[in-house]
């Protein structure tokens, strides 16, 4: 199977065109694939031919939509991946952006509590403050598949006076060989996209790094 053929269909699928029809302009169509109007409607009849689609052509105007077997070749496709990324066997990267936080991990990673159920389940304790990368879509999908698939690690709720903290799952990782835990807050004030990471060192400073800069998380 062309595996350009099948980036050509998910596209298209993209546009809406897997159960109707959408309107779809050959230099459009071009421009999302990096190709000229002349090869993206080259390859949009050959996807016709196979039977993959099915167009309405009426003057410079065209409606797209893929056929049942077009849509199969996309499942078959789904599956495969599924297959890879649904059980999260192996090896996994999460890639984001550095952003500040509000300052609240310092005073979180401080609780002794914490600290000390970090240490017996991650043979480390924390640096008092967190290291947050904000993710796109799909990293943001990876990590949330990762929590729900992986065992956990898992750290208790406490109370301290007036104040109750509440309990943290987590992942182990590395970044840079460094080690470090990606974390699951029940209570956060950081909008989902932006995971929460501890280490036994301040990797701000160890990596001289700013907010901007993109960093891989290694999970194993």
């Amino acid at each position: 199977m062309d595996e350009k053929e099948l980036l050509f269909l998910y596209v298209i699928a993209k546009m809406g065109a897997l159960h109707n029809f959408v309107d779809l302009k050959s230099r459009e169509f071009g421009r999302l694939l990096g190709m000229s109007q002349q090869t993206s409607s080259r390859r949009l009849i050959t996807l016709e031919k196979k039977g993959w689609i099915t167009r309405e052509v009426s003057g410079k105007n065209q409606k797209v939509r893929l056929t049942p077997v077009g849509r199969d070749k996309l499942l078959s496709l789904y599956v495969d991946l599924k297959q890879m990324f649904g059980t999260l066997e192996g090896e996994l990267v999460v890639r984001g952006e550095l952003v500040s936080g509000l300052g609240e991990g310092a005073y979180y990673m401080a609780q002794e509590q914490y600290k000390q159920q970090f240490y017996e389940q991650l043979g480390y304790v924390p640096f008092p403050g967190t290291f947050n990368l904000a993710l796109d879509e799909v990293n943001k999908e990876i990590i949330t598949q990762m929590f729900n698939a992986r065992p956990n690690i898992h750290i208790e709720g406490f109370a301290n006076g007036n104040r109750t903290f509440g309990p943290v799952n987590c992942i182990s990782g590395s970044i840079d060989g460094v080690p470090c835990a990606i974390l699951r807050i029940e209570r956060t004030h950081h909008e989902k996209q932006v995971i929460e990471i501890i280490a036994p060192e301040n990797l701000r400073q160890k990596f001289s790094a700013a907010d901007g800069d993109i960093f891989e998380v290694h999970v194993d």
